[in-house]
């Protein structure tokens, strides 16, 4: 069984191995560097909306009403 997800990662670690010479210092150099760049930078918002939870997702939390349990154990 062939899953995309898992072909499609495997393809870029194949890439970025090979960008880097297939050697760790290297790849560690580049880790470091990515890390450095991005630090601090959070993500709030996904980047795709295919990546958005539906609108009807929303917690009712607000709107509920939960009936009260009896038993006061």
């Amino acid at each position: 069984m062939n899953d995309p997800i898992v072909e499609e990662v495997r393809r870029i670690r194949e890439q970025i191995a090979k960008e880097c010479d297939y050697d760790m210092h290297k790849l560690f150099e580049l880790q470091k560097r990515v890390y450095d760049e991005w630090k601090g930078k959070k993500v709030t918002t996904p980047f795709h909306p295919e990546w958005r939870a539906p609108k009807a997702a929303a917690v009712a939390e607000g709107r509920a009403s939960y009936g009260k349990s009896k038993d006061k154990s």
